[in-house]
């Protein structure tokens, strides 16, 4: 377990308004407030909504990097390419593009209507990126009901993938898991609407490995339980920048998540 007292980073400063007036701007409360410690041994699930389109979504990408220095062990966040054309590129139809259809699926599920926007462990609702860290703060102390480990590798064309769940109670839930990578060099629009074609994207969403929701497991008290699972690897990707994301969630939201690098061959 590790205890946080670090001071949390609730804001970002504000971004002038840009060409895309539908992009949400981050609060120009630019503080920290010191919290108390907290126990954590969950590790939170942040899904983030961007676009490369979005002038607000770079600041919301400092605002991340911000929360995992500070919770470098007890979060994980997946950026998520949405909103359609008006926010992002199509990665079928340009080479620089990161918005898969599974992405905007999701982000039709949660019906996002403006980016930057994320969602924490599956139970905050649509949140602005001010409204984050004290809704990760929220979930890191909450007891956590298992532990989850997840490795990967590269073997020839594929990555294999063994996910561990050793539950403190009896569940119902969805495995769900992940593939992202990072180092993307790749076009963004700034917050002054000038385009960095040098832009570094990273904890990009790749493709699920299970499908959209991942798969039914049933998780019996002190029982650990293993699960195998495997993906092709894309043309698109490098597979030196590829990790694996797997969560378990629940009506609940998210239970427990896991993070691994993909050990290249």
């Amino acid at each position: 377990m590790r205890k946080f007292t670090d001071k949390i980073l609730l804001a970002a400063a504000a971004l002038a308004a840009g060409a895309l007036g539908a992009c949400n701007e981050i609060s120009e409360n630019d503080r920290f407030i010191e919290l108390p410690a907290v126990e954590a041994s969950r590790v939170v699930l942040l899904e983030e909504f961007t676009g490369q389109k979005c002038v607000n979504c770079p600041e919301a990408h400092e605002v991340i990097n911000g929360l995992l220095q500070q919770y470098p062990d007890n979060l994980i966040s997946v950026s998520i390419h949405g909103g359609g054309d008006a926010f992002s590129y199509d990665s079928e139809k340009f080479a620089f593009g990161l918005r898969i259809q599974e992405g905007q699926d999701y982000c039709d599920a949660y019906k996002i209507a403006s980016l930057p926007a994320g969602v924490v462990n599956r139970t905050s609702g649509v949140l602005k990126a001010d409204q984050w860290a004290a809704a990760i703060r929220s979930e890191l102390e909450k007891p956590s009901d298992l532990d989850l480990k997840v490795n990967a590798a590269v073997e020839g064309d594929e990555i294999k993938i063994t996910t561990t769940a050793d539950p403190f109670q009896n569940i119902s839930a969805n495995l769900q898991l992940w593939i992202l990578e990072s180092g993307i060099v790749a076009m963004q629009i700034q917050a002054d609407g000038k385009y960095d074609m040098q832009y570094v994207h990273n904890h990009v969403y790749r493709g699920s490995v299970n499908g959209h929701d991942g798969e039914p497991i049933t998780l019996t008290t002190r029982e650990p339980k293993t699960f195998e699972n495997s993906i092709a690897l894309n043309e698109k990707w490098n597979k030196d920048n590829l990790a694996v994301v797997a969560f378990i969630y629940n009506d609940k939201g998210v239970l427990q998540a896991a993070h691994c690098e993909v050990a290249a061959e």
